[in-house]
């Protein structure tokens, strides 16, 4: 029986520590800017999983990742955050703009908004200025964050005044 139990722990210590060791993304050889004491580190490996960073090391060693992306020593920083976007000024390319988004085409909308702001660092947007129907599927983007995805704060709609217009 002593030899069981001891059997069925050391399996599941050499299970638990397999587990631990997996990271969905690894970064490395980056250098990281610390937005906080505004120092630059050379050389350091980021490990994400889940979507979160879990650490940054200047260890060198191979980490099991689903994902390894060689930074060749370029700069990484946080995420910036844009605190005035407005959706329309993205959307106004393709022509007139939609009175409201139809739901089969949510994910084209979420798509180009992201497309738009993503490959600048920015990750997380605030948006204002947009139609009160277009709110339901920006608030829906909001509670439901994607890592391939800007995350999305709205903070007003447009303010439209009668004032000027023919009756």
């Amino acid at each position: 029986m002593k030899l069981f139990t001891f059997t069925l722990a050391f399996l599941a210590t050499i299970t638990s520590f397999g587990q631990a060791g997996k990271f969905d993304l690894v970064i490395k050889n980056a250098k990281v800017f610390d937005s906080r004491t505004g120092a630059l580190s050379l050389n350091q490996t980021i490990l994400i999983k889940g979507g979160i960073i879990t650490k940054v090391t200047s260890n060198q060693k191979n980490y099991s990742a689903t994902k390894t992306i060689d930074a060749r020593g370029k700069l990484v920083t946080p995420g910036f955050i844009d605190t005035h976007i407005h959706p329309t000024d993205v959307y106004r390319a393709y022509g007139a703009l939609p009175e409201y988004f139809q739901k089969d085409s949510l994910e084209f909308y979420r798509k180009r908004l992201s497309d738009t702001y993503l490959p600048y660092g920015v990750t997380t947007a605030m948006i204002m200025g947009q139609s009160e129907k277009w709110l339901p599927p920006i608030l829906s983007w909001h509670a439901d964050p994607q890592p391939g995805y800007l995350d999305i704060y709205t903070v007003g709609g447009a303010l439209i005044s009668n004032e000027g217009r023919k009756p």
